[in-house]
């Protein structure tokens, strides 16, 4: 079965980009280089958008000498390719022909890669399954599947943003830990926040995630540990500071302190967040991921915690899976370019130094943790060790 494209249309269009100049961009909304089938589709392509760029005019003879040096393309190509513009005034039609005809060919070898796979058992059927959608997924919303880069469509978007003065990083909205993550969170990181058991990853990871949220930003949290409803508790009792155990039961609740509640209630019921609390695997955390940044356009993923992520095969020594875990996940921030906040556990090695303050060796189950990490933060709280220390200087680092 021959891969569908639509040469015709490709042709049509860059005809009419060299003769009719305004539809440039225009055109370049609605496709990039890597969705055109043949060899000189995606050169002649970006060769136009630079011309245009660059504030050079945009005709045969200026597209022939900028590419005179490409043996792929020649004065008859040009001449070839513009004779076969019917009209100008469908170059929009024929843009979108050509997008569609790339989608449709993406989701052709995946599939394709995706059955032979199957055919030749070098997969397990759950993990062809992942990355099948994974590819989809990245098909659709255009992060993946026409293949590599070329080095001057990445120096393009780069200007663009630059241009634009893009300010990627999401403030977690502590100045301290902005400062140390380079202005916060950044779309396709995956950040550990680490310490021992009940030091405060949970509140610290909540804290983070409300005032994502007070940003307008949509926020997915996974929790493998609590429930839902304990999860929101936690939140409740960040935005009224009234303890946790009450918000879930209202013992003891003064009226003032209930009227409090009852503002942070409406205060996060307005606020755009998903909690997940099934038991997961990476798959599973992955589809959910991707359902949620495409129907909500989520701007930081909090999943809690590494230890209770599930793999496919827990034969394998506990190290390898979660070498697997963080991969896949650091792989899944890149994807779908999201922020990714994993809490860790740390091993019981911290207790027994002299020196309390955890360090990369100290993270539970792996090595391979801080490899596939952008950012590892730790929290040390001195207090809980030495009562007469001020509890204030808790410190993350």
């Amino acid at each position: 079965m021959t891969p569908p494209r639509n040469i015709a249309a490709e042709d049509c269009l860059l005809g009419s980009m060299m003769l009719f100049e305004n539809c440039i961009d225009e055109v370049e909304l609605i496709i990039s280089p890597g969705d055109f089938s043949t060899g000189y589709g995606p050169k002649l392509f970006r060769t136009i958008r630079d011309l245009r760029s660059g504030g050079t005019p945009v005709d045969l003879l200026t597209v022939h000498d900028a590419t005179k040096a490409d043996s792929d393309i020649d004065v008859d190509l040009i001449l070839r390719l513009c004779e076969s513009v019917p009209t100008g005034q469908h170059f929009s039609h024929w843009a979108k022909i050509v997008r569609k005809r790339s989608l449709e060919r993406g989701l052709f070898y995946a599939c394709h890669e995706s059955l032979r796979s199957l055919a030749e058992l070098d997969d397990s059927v759950e993990s062809v399954a992942s990355t099948l959608e994974t590819e989809v997924h990245g098909i659709l919303t255009g992060t993946v599947g026409t293949g590599s880069q070329h080095v001057a469509d990445v120096l393009h978007s780069l200007a663009v943003d630059r241009e634009r003065d893009v300010e990627t990083a999401i403030p977690t909205g502590f100045s301290e830990v902005d400062a140390l993550l380079n202005g916060g969170v950044r779309p396709s990181s995956l950040t550990i926040l680490a310490a021992r058991t009940s030091v405060g990853k949970t509140a610290l990871a909540g804290c983070f995630a409300l005032n994502v949220m007070k940003s307008g930003h949509h926020v997915l949290f996974i929790t493998l540990e609590m429930t839902a409803a304990e999860i929101v508790a936690r939140l409740l009792a960040l935005l009224s500071n009234i303890p946790a155990a009450a918000c879930e039961r209202l013992d003891g609740l003064s009226t003032e302190e209930r009227d409090r509640l009852a503002d942070a209630e409406n205060q996060l019921a307005s606020m755009p967040l998903h909690v997940f609390d099934e038991p997961s695997s990476v798959t599973k955390i992955a589809a959910l991921s991707r359902l949620h940044c495409r129907k909500n356009n989520t701007r930081l993923i909090v999943i809690d915690y590494l230890s209770l992520v599930e793999t496919f095969d827990r034969r394998v020594p506990r190290e390898q899976q979660v070498s697997q875990i963080t991969r896949e996940l650091k792989a899944l921030a890149k994807t779908l370019e999201v922020p990714i906040l994993l809490l860790a556990q740390l091993n019981r090695a911290v207790e027994s130094r002299v020196s309390k303050r955890p360090r990369l060796s100290d993270l539970r189950e792996s090595g391979a943790i801080e490899q596939d990490a952008d950012s590892v933060l730790f929290i040390d709280r001195p207090a809980m060790r030495n009562p007469q220390d001020v509890p204030r200087e808790a410190k993350l680092y």
